[in-house]
């Protein structure tokens, strides 16, 4: 019941205004990628042991030639009414809305962040809580959050709604990750809250420009958090600064955790990636042009990054209709 009210609510209140950003936006697409030369499909490989915790099912893995960094970008209580207002003063912004593919999240449901960035990072919905947990980070971990184990054991992982899943992942197979702010900290925590690379969010968009730069050229997954930012207009021109200094092969993911208090409140959602097409989502897991889930994103993430997604994830990776 509760799915069915939220696919009402968004189709009826932000479809049109989707569909009608998604045909008006006139700027070109961004640069292409480079060409590269042809090299031979990596040999498939046995799980190790670490990740075949995540994946008890599965084999073997074929690893990517090259894998491209990815970009996530956390806001909260914009949709596209807000966004589309401001892509005078947000140029790249408005690039990599034309060249990727657009949507809204069906998460009328969700009022706190943090439950929102949960879902995400396990790819299935936290157990239903009557309070929101504010999202702190002390000391490279996450504090005021309950649910994180005090062991350690990756036996607790195999559990789909215990925390810290995606880090585990990333950590199976070798992948680095740099979180910056509070949620992306939270996001990217492992099963013991602990965050192997974090940084607060800087207080100017410059400043936030160098540290995405850097990150990505190190770290498969970047997360910026600018939920915290409460003027979307200040977050967005927050957002435009994450993309400057991109390289054109970065992918790039980007939602609203929560819905926006407007008259058009449907959250935002945005992906990019260069090898991708360009339109609307479209989400096995709704089967509504337009509409995906939060643990929807989660199977993005994975998939951005050539990873396999998890049996017990309950949402579905999306693709352009």
């Amino acid at each position: 019941m509760a799915m069915a009210r939220t696919v009402k609510h968004f189709v009826r209140a932000s479809c049109t205004l989707l569909f009608s950003l998604f045909f008006t936006l006139l700027t070109l697409p961004l640069s292409p990628a480079g060409a590269t030369t042809w090299e031979p499909e990596p040999a498939p490989r046995a799980l190790t042991p670490a990740q075949q915790v995540f994946y008890p099912d599965l084999e073997t893995y074929t690893p990517p030639r090259k894998r491209a960094p990815l970009l996530v970008v956390l806001t909260s209580g914009i949709s596209w009414q807000e966004v589309s207002a401001e892509f005078s003063k947000n140029s790249d912004l408005k690039r990599y809305a034309t060249a990727g593919m657009l949507g809204t999240v069906a998460t009328a449901d969700f009022t706190c962040v943090s439950q929102a960035v949960l879902t995400i990072q396990n790819g299935a919905a936290p157990a239903a809580s009557t309070t929101c947990p504010q999202t702190k980070i002390t000391g490279g971990k996450v504090d005021g959050i309950p649910g994180f184990s005090q062991a350690g054991s990756q036996k607790e992982q195999v559990d789909p709604t215990s925390r810290g899943q995606l880090q585990g992942i990333l950590k199976a197979f070798g992948l680095k990750s740099q979180a910056i702010g509070p949620q992306a900290g939270l996001l990217l925590a492992d099963n013991q809250g602990k965050i192997a690379n974090y940084q607060p969010l800087p207080a100017t968009s410059s400043q936030l420009q160098t540290q995405v730069k850097s990150a990505t050229k190190q770290s498969a997954l970047t997360v910026v958090d600018l939920s915290g930012i409460k003027e979307p207009a200040a977050a967005l021109t927050m957002f435009e600064g994450a993309l400057a200094s991109l390289n054109p092969e970065t992918a790039l993911i980007s939602v609203s955790l929560t819905p926006a208090p407007t008259q058009n409140p449907a959250p935002y959602l945005l992906t990019y990636s260069s090898v991708d097409a360009t339109g609307l989502v479209s989400s096995p897991t709704t089967n509504i042009p337009g509409l995906v889930t939060l643990a929807d994103i989660n199977a993005q993430i994975l998939y951005q990054l050539q990873l396999p997604s998890r049996a017990e994830n309950s949402g579905k990776t999306f693709k352009a209709s």
